[in-house]
């Protein structure tokens, strides 16, 4: 199986992804344990270089189509069990803005932010419904992402 990409299945919405669910956690890569008398033994965690990220993320605003095709990647990655790429939109736009400032017509390579994440386990997405009837729109907040 190919492994799904975040872009490819929220292009159609990917613009409704929110800046104010928007928010990146990095890990404490460090394992301490006390002793009497106050004494801290604290070692590495992991042999890894790279620190991993959790990221939060939402969106706003979203058609019933659009909140049903977020459930299908929720369902097709089996919630937290399988691995996609995820581009992170908000730090790509950064860069972009940055890089056209100067070009206008300046381009920025999307892969240094692609990162392979899971859905956090134990996680849930929360759908609100805003609206009714046939202005029924959904924000979706709760989206953590773990880098792995």
């Amino acid at each position: 199986m190919a492994t799904i990409r975040w872009e490819d299945r929220v292009t159609a919405f990917a613009e409704r992804e929110d800046r104010k669910y928007y928010s990146v956690t990095v890990e404490d890569p460090s394992k301490s344990t006390e002793f009497e008398g106050g004494y801290v033994a604290s070692r590495p965690r992991h042999a890894r270089k790279q620190l991993r990220r959790t990221i939060s993320t939402g969106f706003t605003d979203l058609s019933p189509s659009d909140a049903d095709a977020l459930q299908t990647l929720w369902n097709d990655v089996r919630g937290g069990s399988l691995i996609f790429i995820y581009l992170d939109k908000h730090k790509y736009e950064a860069a972009l803005w940055n890089a056209q400032k100067t070009n206008p017509k300046a381009t920025v390579d999307k892969a240094p932010y692609r990162m392979y994440v899971r859905f956090k386990s134990g996680e849930q997405m929360k759908f609100t419904p805003v609206g009714f009837g046939s202005n029924l729109r959904w924000d979706v907040q709760g989206i953590t992402l773990e880098e792995v």
